[in-house]
C-alpha cells in the first residue's frame, strides 16, 4: 500500500489525501490475501485496489464500499453456513421472493404497499397502502426500483423452488417475472427452468423441447421484444459505444474503478444521447472490462469459471449452479453486481463452496 501511496504521489492523483479510500483499498487487500482461497477472486480483489489505487474519483468510493460490502458478506458466509443450514437458506429465499412477487402481481393492479408507484410526483407522501386502479398503468417493481432489479431477483431465487411443496408456487414466480416486463429476468428464468426440466426429467425430455419453442414464440410474440429485434435497442447502441469510444482506449488495464460515469459522455457526444447520463453500462462484462481492462475481466471469468470445475453430484450444487447461470445472464444485459440481488448469487456460491469442501473432504479421507 506504501508502493500505491508513492505511485499517487508521482501521478498527481491524490489518493494520499483521500484517507478513506486508502483504509478501504488496505482492509480489502488484507482480507483478499489472508483470507480469500480462491485465486482467481484473490487476484481480482488485488487488482481491483491496484486498478483503484491508480486513478481515483468519487464513483470510486462507491464501487470499493459495494464490493467491501460484498467481500464482508461473502466472507461471513463462508465461515459460518453449514449444511443444516441449507433448508433455512432455500426458504428464506423462496418467502423473500414469493412476497416480492405478490406485491408485484398487487402493483401491476394498482396496489402499493408501503411504496408509491414510480414516476409519481415526488412530493407525494407514501402511505401504508396506495391505491390507483388499473392494470399496469405504473412500472412494477414491488419493493425495488427498477424492473431490471425486480426481474432478475425472482429469476435468481426461482431455483430455490425447484424442490417438493415449493414447486406448486413456480407459476406464480413466473407471473411476476412476466408483469415486470424485464428481459433480464424472464430469459435467465426461462433458460434454467428448461434447463433443469430437460435433466430432472429424462423421459419426458421431448416434452421439455415442445415446450422451450413455446417459450420462444411467446417471447418473440412480445412487443418489446419484438422492437429490440426490428428496431435496435438502446442498450446495444450504448455497448457498441462502450467498445468504440472506452474499451477500444485502454483495453489491457481499463479507465478506472468508478470512472464508467465519467466516460459516458463520450458516448453521448457520437450517438446523440440517450436522455439521461448513464453510471451503469447494463452489461456487467462489458462496465467491469471499460473499468479494469482485460486483466479484471479476465480474473473475475476465471473465478466464475472455477464455480463450474467438479460440481458435485448433489441436489444443492444443481440448484446452486442453476442460480449462478441465472445471475450470468443477467449480468449480459443488466447491473447484477450493483444491486442487492447479488446476495441471493452470494448465496448460491458459497452453498455451491461448501458442497465442493464436502467431496473433497470425503475423497482425502478415502484416498
Amino acid at each position: 500500500m506504501v508502493l500505491l501511496g508513492a505511485w499517487n504521489f508521482v501521478s498527481k492523483v491524490g489518493l494520499r489525501a483521500n484517507k478513506m479510500l486508502f483504509l478501504q483499498l488496505t482492509i480489502i487487500a488484507f482480507i483478499s490475501l489472508v483470507f480469500i482461497k480462491n485465486w482467481w477472486l484473490k487476484g481480482f480483489l488485488l487488482w481491483t485496489v491496484i486498478r483503484t489505487a491508480m486513478l481515483v474519483n468519487p464513483m470510486s468510493f462507491t464501487t470499493l464500499l459495494i464490493t467491501f460490502v460484498f467481500l464482508m458478506v461473502y466472507q461471513v458466509l463462508s465461515d459460518k453456513v453449514q449444511e443444516k443450514h441449507y433448508g433455512t437458506i432455500l426458504n428464506t429465499i423462496c418467502v423473500v421472493v414469493l412476497a416480492q412477487t405478490i406485491l408485484m402481481v398487487l402493483n401491476s393492479f394498482g396496489i402499493w404497499f408501503l411504496t408509491i408507484p414510480k414516476g409519481i410526483v415526488a412530493n407525494v407522501i407514501p402511505k401504508i397502502l396506495h391505491i390507483d386502479l388499473g392494470f399496469n398503468k405504473y412500472v412494477t417493481c414491488g419493493l425495488v426500483s427498477n424492473i431490471n432489479m425486480a426481474g432478475i431477483f425472482l429469476a435468481l431465487g426461482l431455483p430455490a423452488f425447484f424442490r417438493k411443496k415449493w414447486c406448486w408456487l413456480i407459476p406464480l414466480i413466473f407471473c411476476g417475472i412476466v408483469i415486470g416486463k424485464s428481459l433480464g429476468g424472464i430469459l435467465p428464468a426461462f433458460i434454467i427452468s428448461i434447463t433443469f426440466l430437460f435433466i430432472r426429467f429424462k423421459q419426458y425430455r421431448w416434452k421439455v423441447v415442445s415446450l422451450t419453442l413455446l417459450g420462444i414464440i411467446f417471447l418473440l410474440l412480445r412487443s418489446d421484444f419484438q422492437y429490440m429485434l426490428t428496431k435496435g435497442d438502446v442498450r446495444i447502441d450504448a455497448w457498441k459505444g462502450i467498445w468504440k469510444y472506452i474499451i477500444i482506449k485502454k483495453p489491457i488495464v481499463g479507465i478506472g474503478v468508478g470512472q464508467f460515469h465519467e466516460a459516458f459522455p463520450l458516448i453521448q457526444k457520437y450517438f446523440g444521447g440517450f436522455g439521461k447520463n448513464w453510471t451503469l453500462a447494463h452489461n456487467e462484462y462489458l462496465q467491469l472490462w471499460a473499468e479494469q481492462g482485460l486483466i479484471g475481466l479476465s480474473l473475475a471469468l476465471g473465478f466464475m469459471g472455477s464455480l463450474f470445475y467438479k460440481i458435485p453430484k448433489t441436489i444443492i450444487s444443481r440448484l446452486a449452479i442453476l442460480g449462478i447461470i441465472a445471475g450470468l445472464l443477467n449480468s449480459g444485459v443488466s447491473f447484477l453486481f450493483h444491486t442487492t440481488g447479488v446476495m441471493v448469487m452470494l448465496l448460491w456460491i458459497v452453498m455451491l463452496q461448501k458442497e465442493k469442501e464436502k467431496e473433497e473432504s470425503y475423497e482425502k479421507s478415502i484416498a
